[in-house]
């Protein structure tokens, strides 16, 4: 039978190579290959698609936009200042209303100085006369520091000294009560002529100037030229290239004065405009640490914008005017809202985008993405060593190659369906014949073997019983006792037997009743109890006491038990030390056989339920039986919705435990 087996299986696996899997080696290969040249195609298609959509969203879109806001602006008011070449016309430029969008500016001369913001407040040169004065004016004298101060002013020809003592004279007129003189010198002072070629000490007078000439309206209550005169400070023209810390200084103390006195109201246009200024000179002042000298124009191209660092909110926008070079700082928060909408234009659910800054850094689109990109750009000619990246996102080419890939694939996949098919039919057809072949070959040498060894007994028994007509009364009756005990044996492989033929045709039944546990134990005792009356063999019957009772056959679950005592007695040396324990665990019924006897490995834990297995599969076994024995006892549990373990190691004997429902917990 091995032979015919092996020989069976080598056609099939001869036959599975030559018609199952060389031709779905084939199909398979050929299907890949069209699979990979529509993913190619369908890249390219994409790429090409997402090239032509970023040519528009991302570069034409974005140059128009930044040159709308930004650039063109610049050039506009450029065109109609009067000299490029004066700081000041510069300064107003950037002053003027259109715009207001932009956070600051940095000027620089021709050759690399920068001019403005101004970082440092000029200290002028003060002389002894002049601190003598301040002495007497701080010691409340101020008849004679007034006088002190109109000698120096009189005296000096540095016109700046002079605006200088003027300022200090008014402040002395107040306190002699002489306010219209005091109003009349300071309002001089605040509103000069040609400012725009005062020097940096005179701007500062003026400043100071302005503020005493509101402090004294307001001490003189005069609304009007207060509102007035807050309405011109508040003007950045006002103070043309002045520090910038000054005029942060002067511009916040005069937005302070008029919230104080009650005209934030009516001069809310001015204080925003202000504010405006104030932000616009702190980010200057920033800017001018990080690029002290012009940026060079290899670097930083005319009309571009970068970040101007990694950490930071400002950016910005590089122009040559005439020989000053000009860095307008743009606000973040309108060029990302413009990358942000062309990104969201671009982004679909098939890619994703990414535009990354001069640093490096995403400040668009979604982070996080490690992959190589299909496609990068520069997002127009505005901005510079800026770059946006396109990524796929995962399975579009599946997704977009779909219609054609699932032709190819259920193509494929019919074809080799078809193949399998008709394989595994072949192959499960010798198989069942093989596996059929087999179980009836075991079968029936295992039913000669088991038969053949009670019938030669009891043939040998009877012939000499015949043969030996002198035997005496005793040795014919123990003669007698032998051929009726291999006949028992007989019977019960006959009913084992014909309960696998029942079992196998779904034709076992069994009648359920309301049965005592502690009966079917000791049915099953009394049917094994004559092979235990030998010295050396013992078995033990532990029951507890009470037990709930179960729905079951009594005589199946006595034969289930008889089985097990039987394998238990078999599988035991000389010495066979037994035992039936009957008990409760967790609203079941156990019956539990445990023996002294070879024990089982975890292989054989495994089969030993299964039919016509045997430890010793040989037919010079010393143990008898045919391999049905536990097969029968699984069925007959499971058919009374029980459960059977086995516990075992070898060498240490095996506990077979059998547990079935209380009848109080049936469905």
């Amino acid at each position: 039978m091995n032979s015919v087996s092996s020989n069976q299986w080598r056609w099939v696996i001869w036959l599975l190579a030559a018609g199952v899997i060389l031709p779905t080696v084939c199909l398979l290969w050929f299907m890949n290959q069209a699979v990979k040249n529509e993913r190619l195609a369908v890249r390219q298609k994409l790429m090409d698609l997402y090239t032509e959509r970023a040519e528009y969203f991302l570069i034409e879109a974005q140059d128009l936009h930044v040159c709308s806001l930004f650039i063109e602006p610049v050039v506009s008011q450029a065109e109609k200042a009067p000299d490029l070449n004066n700081p000041h016309h510069l300064f107003a430029l950037f002053a003027a209303e259109p715009m207001a969008r932009y956070r600051g500016m940095l000027i620089y001369d021709s050759a690399g100085r920068l001019l403005y913001p101004v970082q440092s407040v000029f200290l002028p040169a003060v002389s002894e006369v002049e601190i003598e004065a301040a002495r007497l004016e701080q010691a409340a004298d101020s008849p004679n520091a007034f006088a002190v101060y109109r000698q120096i002013a009189e005296e000096t020809n540095d016109s700046s000294v002079r605006r200088r003592m003027q300022l200090s004279m008014s402040r002395c007129l107040e306190k002699l009560d002489r306010r219209a003189e005091a109003i009349e010198l300071a309002a001089a002072l605040a509103w000069p002529d040609r400012l725009e070629e005062a020097d940096q000490e005179q701007i500062a007078v003026t400043m100071h100037a302005r503020a005493w000439l509101a402090y004294l309206y307001q001490q003189a209550g005069d609304r009007d030229r207060l509102f007035a005169c807050l309405q011109r400070s508040l003007d950045p023209l006002s103070l043309p290239m002045a520090p910038a810390p000054a005029v942060i200084w002067h511009l916040q103390r005069s937005i302070d004065t008029a919230r104080r006195v009650g005209l934030a109201d009516r001069l809310h246009r001015e204080i925003e405009r202000s504010q405006h200024c104030i932000t616009a000179c702190e980010n200057a002042l920033c800017a001018a640490e990080l690029y002290p000298t012009a940026p060079d124009e290899s670097r930083w191209p005319d009309k571009t914008i970068i970040r101007l660092r990694p950490d930071g909110n400002l950016y910005g926008i590089r122009f040559q005017a005439a020989d000053q070079t000009l860095l307008a700082l743009a606000p973040a928060d309108v060029l990302l809202n413009l990358l942000l909408g062309a990104v969201e234009d671009l982004q679909d659910d098939m890619v994703t985008v990414q535009v990354r800054d001069n640093f490096g850094q995403v400040i668009a689109g979604q982070k996080g993405e490690e992959e190589d990109a299909f496609l990068t750009f520069r997002p127009g000619q505005h901005y510079a060593d800026f770059q946006v990246a396109v990524f796929f996102r995962d399975g579009v080419f599946e997704k977009a190659a779909g219609q054609q890939t699932m032709v190819y694939l259920w193509t494929g996949a019919l074809g080799i369906g078809l193949v399998l098919l008709t394989g595994l039919a072949a192959i499960r057809t010798v198989s069942r014949q093989a596996r059929r072949n087999r179980l009836k070959n075991d079968f029936i040498a295992t039913v000669t073997h088991e038969l053949k060894t009670p019938l030669s007994s009891t043939r040998l028994l009877v012939e000499t019983l015949l043969e030996n007509g002198c035997i005496d009364e005793r040795q014919t009756r123990e003669y007698l006792k032998l051929i009726a005990r291999e006949n028992l044996r007989l019977s019960r492989l006959i009913d084992n037997f014909l309960t696998f033929s029942r079992m196998e045709r779904n034709k076992q039944s069994f009648t359920f009743d309301s049965t005592d546990p502690a009966e079917i134990a000791r049915t099953a005792a009394d049917a094994v109890l004559t092979k235990f009356n030998h010295p050396g063999r013992r078995l033990t019957l532990e029951i507890a006491d009470p037990l709930p009772k179960v729905r079951a056959d009594r005589d199946a679950m006595a034969t289930v038990l008889v089985n097990l005592l039987d394998n238990a007695w078999k599988y035991s040396g000389d010495k066979k030390q037994i035992e039936l324990r009957v008990f409760t665990e967790e609203n079941r019924v156990c019956f539990a056989v445990r023996d002294n006897g070879i024990g089982l490995n975890r292989r054989q834990t495994k089969k030993i339920f299964d039919r016509f297995y045997q430890v010793d599969r040989s037919l010079a076994r010393k143990a008898e039986g045919t391999g049905l024995g536990l097969s029968i006892v699984k069925f007959i549990v499971e058919a009374h919705r029980g459960r059977i373990r086995v516990e075992s190691k070898a060498g240490a004997g095996s506990t077979f435990t059998v547990s079935l429902p209380q009848e109080s917990g049936r469905d």
